[in-house]
């Protein structure tokens, strides 16, 4: 007797609504993409090929992207996003420049 499983939600779904939940993200926090990546620790042109989803996402990017934006990446997988109201642009900006400054350290100077 064979025993048929319902499917997971789509993982495919499940990361266009986390790609959609980035770019409105951005746009809400007022963040270009090349300022996000680089909060990430990635190039532009990578971050743009997961949104597109021609590559796929790893666990701790999709964990630094929500730390970046003040919400649980899993949250982020919904279709509905309450969360995005609570974005704070200023916020935002204040994380990546921490992050940034973070990358500096140790660093010598040109």
């Amino acid at each position: 007797m064979t025993v048929m499983t319902m499917p997971r939600v789509d993982a495919v779904e499940e990361i266009r609504r986390f790609n959609l939940s980035i770019t409105t993200a951005m746009g809400a926090a007022g963040i270009s993409r090349q300022k996000l990546a680089d909060g990430i620790g990635m190039s532009r042109p990578s971050l743009s090929q997961r949104l597109l989803g021609n590559q796929d996402w790893q666990l701790s990017e999709m964990v630094s992207v929500g730390n970046i934006l003040g919400v649980h990446y899993k949250a982020m997988l919904d279709d509905e996003r309450p969360w995005l109201n609570d974005i704070d642009p200023h916020e935002v900006r204040e994380r990546l420049d921490e992050i940034a400054g973070q990358s500096m350290i140790g660093s010598t100077p040109p």
